[in-house]
C-alpha cells in the first residue's frame, strides 16, 4: 500500500514538472521574437529575422531567448527603462530564470538598448555585448534595419555558442581584441597550428633534398677567386667624410589623465542595474 502510494505522488510530481517545462517553453514561444511597432520592416523582412531568430533559440535547446523590439515613443520612459520594462512585462525568457535578450529600438529619440536577463547576464558580458554593437549600430545608423537586426542575432549567437563551447563568456581577459575570428573559429586555431607545423616539416625536407644536390659547392670565404689575375690594379685612394645622421627621440613624461568610457565600459564582466520591478538586468545601449 505505501508503495503503491509513493508511486503515485512520484507521478504526480513528474507530470506536474512537465505541464511547468511545457508552459514556460510555450510562454516563450507564443511571444515573437519581432516586434516591429515603429513599421520599418516589411513584412518579408520581418517574417525572415522572425525564422532566423527562432532557429538560433531551438539550436541551443531554447535556454536564451533573442529579441527585437521597435516603437516610436517610449511613453516618457528612458530607453532603458523601457526595454527592462517590456522584457519584465513580456512572456520572454526561457528556464527557470527566464534567460533572455532584448533589443529595443525608439526610432523617435534614435536610441536603442540591449538588456539581458538570467542567465544571459553572464553570457553577454559588457565586452561581448560592444562587439555586438560594433557588428548591427552602423547598419542600424545607415537605416538599413534588417541587416541591422541580422547582425545582432547572428552577433548573439555567436556569443552564445562561444559560452557552450568554452564554458565560459566571451570577455577581455578571454582572448585577443580580434572578436570576430575568436568568437567564429576558436575551435580552428588548433587546426591552423597543426596545419602550420605539416607545412614547416615539408618545407624542411625540400631544401634538405635541395642541399644534398649541392655537394660540389664549397662555402667562399673572399671574392678572391671569382677575380681574374692581374685584370684589377688600384692606383690612387683617399677616405671621404660625406655626412653624419643624428637620430632624436623625444622623452614620454607620464599623464594623470583617466581612460575612455569605452575601456571602462570593457573592463571586464557585466554591468547590472534594477528595473522598475526589482528585477536584476545587464545591458548598454546609446544613439544612432
Amino acid at each position: 500500500m505505501f508503495v503503491k502510494l509513493l508511486k503515485n505522488i512520484l507521478t504526480l510530481m513528474i507530470a506536474l514538472s512537465a505541464v511547468f517545462v511545457m508552459t514556460v517553453t510555450a510562454s516563450a514561444e507564443a511571444a515573437d521574437k519581432v516586434v516591429d511597432n515603429a513599421n520599418i520592416l516589411t513584412d518579408s523582412e520581418e517574417s525572415g529575422l522572425e525564422k532566423d531568430i527562432s532557429e538560433i533559440i531551438e539550436k541551443y535547446g531554447s535556454k536564451y531567448d533573442i529579441t527585437v523590439v521597435t516603437t516610436y515613443g517610449t511613453g516618457g520612459k528612458s530607453i532603458e527603462a523601457f526595454a527592462d520594462d517590456l522584457y519584465d512585462n513580456s512572456d520572454y525568457g526561457y528556464g527557470p530564470e527566464h534567460s533572455g535578450v532584448i533589443l529595443a529600438v525608439d526610432m523617435q529619440s534614435r536610441s536603442y538598448y540591449i538588456s539581458t536577463y538570467g542567465k544571459c547576464i553572464t553570457v553577454f558580458t559588457d565586452h561581448g555585448i560592444g562587439y555586438m554593437e560594433d557588428e548591427f549600430l552602423s547598419y542600424l545608423s545607415d537605416g538599413d534595419y534588417a541587416e541591422a537586426f541580422r547582425k545582432y542575432a547572428d552577433s548573439a549567437e555567436m556569443l552564445i555558442e562561444y559560452y557552450e563551447s568554452n564554458g565560459e563568456a566571451y570577455d577581455v581577459s578571454t582572448y585577443s581584441q580580434d572578436v570576430s575570428v575568436n568568437l567564429k573559429r576558436p575551435r580552428y586555431a588548433f587546426y591552423f597550428l597543426c596545419a602550420l607545423i605539416f607545412g614547416c616539416i615539408i618545407a624542411f625536407a625540400v631544401c634538405m633534398g635541395l642541399k644534398g644536390q649541392l655537394k660540389s659547392v664549397n662555402v667562399q670565404t673572399n671574392a678572391s677567386n671569382y677575380v681574374r689575375q692581374g685584370s684589377f690594379h688600384v692606383t690612387n685612394s683617399r677616405d671621404t667624410f660625406l655626412y653624419r645622421t643624428v637620430s632624436k627621440v623625444k622623452r614620454e613624461t607620464s599623464s594623470s589623465s583617466g581612460g575612455s568610457s569605452s575601456s571602462s565600459r570593457h573592463s571586464g564582466g557585466s554591468t547590472t542595474h534594477r528595473s522598475s520591478s526589482g528585477r536584476t538586468h545587464g545591458g548598454h545601449g546609446g544613439r544612432f
